[in-house]
């Protein structure tokens, strides 16, 4: 029984260590500084700087999909990050601001939706602001090869597409790829991951 229980341990560490891995690549590739109207963030002697202070992350992976609700299912498959939906999150930021987060990560998110209404109420106009990662998720219904180099110039088009959408709201902290993904993808693909 000890020896499942170290290798579920064993694998989650790997699973968290190669998404914070990639995290941190793509932050050092696309995020080291925003425009002038949003927040500085920087890598300093391997620590977050925000606004050239000290940035501790203490924060919540957030999903509010509604009880009862398929999100693989049922539009908005996930999404409930745009203005249609604002009734949840203008309910949950202030409940994510009173237990001391300054930092959400989200998935589900449609690349193509406008977001903008839910990233100005977590910003806050700088006051008590939840910074967000957002999480660009292989979905295997949009990406069901990722073996194939049409696929994976997709993949990347469509990262690249997320990334310019928002690169310079005050909100976004950086970008993710991946979540929990990998490992299906990997059993479902045969594909290899190596971790350093």
């Amino acid at each position: 029984m000890e020896s499942v229980r170290e290798g579920a341990m064993k694998f989650l560490k790997m699973s968290l260590q190669a998404s914070l891995t990639i995290t941190i690549i793509i932050f050092l590739v696309l995020g080291f500084e925003r425009s002038s109207f949003g927040a500085k963030v920087q890598i300093l002697s391997g620590g977050l700087l925000v606004d050239r202070e000290p940035f501790a992350i203490k924060g919540v992976s957030y999903s509010p999909i509604p009880v009862g609700v398929d999100p693989q299912a049922t539009p908005p498959y996930g999404d409930y990050f745009t203005s249609n939906y604002r009734s949840i999150y203008e309910r949950d930021l202030p409940l994510l601001r009173d237990m001391g987060a300054n930092t959400i990560r989200v998935w589900d998110y449609n690349h193509g939706a406008d977001h903008t209404d839910f990233l100005n109420k977590a910003y806050n106009k700088g006051v008590r602001s939840i910074y967000v990662l957002l999480t660009f998720v292989f979905n295997p219904t949009v990406y069901s090869d990722i073996t194939s180099q049409e696929a994976r110039e997709k993949i990347k088009a469509d990262f690249r597409s997320m990334v310019a959408q928002y690169k310079n709201h005050p909100a976004i902290l950086m970008w993710s790829i991946g979540m929990n993904s990998m490992p299906q993808i990997c059993t479902e693909t045969g594909l290899k991951i190596y971790l350093a």
